[in-house]
């Protein structure tokens, strides 16, 4: 590629103590809310070293929930044990409930330390993801950046062009078009040089 990944690797390497939680799309992979499946892995790890009452006292009523979407999150005792009672019968309102959860985790660790959510090859994404981060986006009061690999427009299709079609069209995205880096700066990046 022209380094978009190695760009977001020294980024992520320069900042600042910020939780960072990184995710990967493949093309051929068939996962619901697949942008966000190595992003929740690492929510999932940082949750379970923190105490458990620091852990609970982060969590939104109903965080639970949030297993339900990601199975990784059921590593988490004080997510796993908390029993779900009075959800709304019907899964839809549960996935709309389950992503205002997160945001509001989100919000609520982002009071610790900034957060930076990066997903590479989002073009890959499924309509789920999309979903789950337009209104991640929408609810956003955490100190959060979202950035995202995604490829040329001539190269996008299907769920991945309506998704980074209806992104790019939020009054928050930030659209930055790279040509390619110098093979000496590409070196640099990735300590390949």
């Amino acid at each position: 590629g022209i380094g978009k990944s190695a760009l977001i690797d020294h980024f992520l390497a320069q900042a600042k103590q910020p939780l960072i939680l990184r995710s990967r799309c493949y093309e051929n992979e068939l996962l619901a809310y697949k942008a966000f499946d190595g992003a929740m892995e690492e929510l999932a790890h940082v949750l379970t070293v923190m105490p458990r009452s620091e852990c609970q006292e982060l969590l939104p009523p109903r965080a639970a929930l949030l297993c339900k979407l990601f199975p990784a999150l059921q590593s988490v005792r004080a997510l796993a044990e908390t029993p779900l009672t009075g959800l709304p019968a019907d899964p839809s309102v549960q996935r709309i409930e389950a992503l205002s959860i997160f945001a509001r985790l989100l919000a609520r660790l982002s009071e610790r330390a900034p957060i930076v959510v990066a997903v590479d090859d989002l073009q890959w994404a499924d309509a789920d993801s999309f979903r789950m981060l337009q209104a991640l986006l929408e609810a956003m009061s955490a100190r959060c950046l979202v950035l995202a690999t995604v490829r040329p427009r001539a190269e996008l299709e299907g769920d991945g062009e309506t998704g980074i079609a209806a992104l790019r069209g939020m009054s928050c995205v930030r659209e930055l078009t790279l040509e390619g880096l110098p093979s000496d700066h590409y070196l640099r990046l990735t300590g390949k040089g």
